[in-house]
């Protein structure tokens, strides 16, 4: 009989939330990580045209790369 009212009680003493309130995020919050994975996406995507020519006689050629030293 003990068992079960020992239970209850530490049931309800728990908090809510054991390791602090969660935190709050602002839609500012959320504009600012979707700009920098945006920025990220961006900066690590390689399309099929780029390094191409894309207008004039040599268009959709590929242009060589200088040699890096």
């Amino acid at each position: 009989m003990a068992l079960p009212i020992l239970f209850a009680i530490l049931l309800a003493e728990q908090s809510v939330f054991p390791f602090g309130p969660p935190p709050v995020i602002t839609r500012e919050d959320f504009q600012a990580a979707r700009d920098k994975f945006d920025r990220k996406m961006k900066l690590d995507t390689d399309r099929p045209w780029d390094g191409m020519a894309l207008t004039g006689p040599h268009a959709l050629e590929k242009r060589l790369e200088p040699a890096r030293e």
